[in-house]
């Protein structure tokens, strides 16, 4: 008895496709062999975009990043310096032509551990809104969210070195819950069912219990943002990915958020380099004067020869360094204070050293004594001085 091939034809073919089903789940992480069965959410994905390559390119980068950075450095590749080196965001070098750092930041990250929880709970959600929002929604929600977050943490910390994607990941899962959300109306094969949100959970939920207790105010401004842009997007979004005039709209919405940030921002100055000379500087104009002193009393130089160490090194020192640090231009809000109490303190010492030669030249106690008064005062004025 002989079977006829033409009746296996139809079911090679089922067993054809429950075989590619299984495959693409794998590759995406979303199943093992073990799980395969009929997915109708799968399947709307799959009528809606046909691969995701944006989300695993993202990871890509920012993997190979950190593995490029771990090879080439010899030291930690969480050290501070060597992320600034490789793009990290840090307020006078990112607001003074280094803008790009913005985006750069937010593929650098500190540590193994930080890196996977972060690239794990991108994949949970950035795998799903790719193929069901659409890839340019996800672009724009991730470095939106990615770059407004870094711009409120410079305007509070502006010398602060930071890094890191978590801020662009909150975003994206604030789209996430906004198209949760949307999905609910008029529920279809596309609206995202309750078994594919558990699956989520483990991972989005160590990312969030690891991020939050970190810059918990960016992280959620992110998460608001990308709330409140996928509200927008995602309208709809059970019959269809997000229309591409929504996403302009959004796109130019955020790009407009990003420059209003910006400008208040742009020339920020470091001004630890003229505040932390301020100490030495004590030091130094104290030791010449107590030198001077020391040979004057030795007999070993006049009255005149002091006055000279007074009023053609130690007075035209401290002026100098009181004009540098007037000459700075975009001194941090949270640093203005420190700035006035260096300039109090330069300005007391000058005083105090003017009086001392005026003291001298006329050899008035009186005008001595006045000196110490004005020393003491810029001492004091020195302790404020700290950063």
């Amino acid at each position: 008895m002989s079977l006829d091939p033409q009746l296996f034809k139809p079911h090679v073919a089922k067993v054809a496709g429950k075989l590619i089903d299984v495959a693409e789940g794998i590759a995406e992480g979303r199943v093992t062999p073990r799980e395969v069965q009929e997915n109708p959410f799968r399947d709307a994905l799959r009528e809606r975009t046909a691969m995701a390559f944006v989300t695993p390119l993202i990871i890509a980068i920012n993997v190979g990043l950190f593995l490029t950075i771990a090879y080439k450095v010899d030291g930690p590749v969480g050290d501070p310096q060597t992320l600034l080196n490789w793009g990290a965001n840090f307020g006078p070098v990112t607001t003074n032509g280094g803008w790009w750092r913005l985006v750069a930041a937010m593929f650098l990250h500190a540590g193994f551990i930080q890196l996977v929880v972060n690239m794990a709970g991108l994949a949970q959600a950035g795998l799903i809104l790719e193929r069901l929002v659409g890839r340019l929604a996800l672009v724009t929600t991730y470095l939106g969210a990615g770059i407004l977050a870094r711009l409120l943490s410079m305007s509070q910390d502006p010398l602060g070195v930071t890094y890191g994607s978590s801020a662009a990941i909150f975003g994206v899962y604030g789209l996430f819950a906004a198209t949760c959300l949307l999905g609910i109306r008029g529920r279809t094969a596309a609206s995202i069912p309750i078994g594919e949100l558990k699956k989520l959970v483990p991972a989005a939920g160590i990312f969030f219990l690891y991020n939050l207790g970190v810059g918990g105010q960016h992280h959620l401004l992110a998460f608001g943002l990308g709330f409140a842009g996928g509200i927008v997007m995602a309208m709809g979004i059970s019959e269809r990915k997000a229309q591409g005039a929504r996403v302009a709209v959004t796109a130019a919405a955020t790009a407009i958020a990003i420059g209003f940030m910006s400008v208040p921002l742009r020339g920020i100055a470091d001004v630890r380099p003229q505040i932390t000379i301020l100490n030495a500087l004590e030091v130094k104009t104290t030791s010449a004067y107590d030198l001077a002193m020391l040979r004057f009393r030795n007999n070993r130089i006049t009255r005149d020869g002091l006055a000279k160490i007074i009023d053609g090194e130690i007075l035209p020192s401290l002026a100098s360094a009181q004009e540098r640090l007037l000459a700075i231009r975009g001194v941090p809000a949270q640093h203005r204070p420190i700035v006035a109490s260096a300039d109090e303190y330069l300005r007391l010492r000058q005083d105090s050293f003017r009086l001392r030669l005026e003291g001298l030249r006329k050899s008035s106690m009186k005008t001595l004594q006045q000196a110490e008064v004005k020393e003491i005062a810029a001492r004091e004025a020195l302790e404020k001085v700290k950063l």
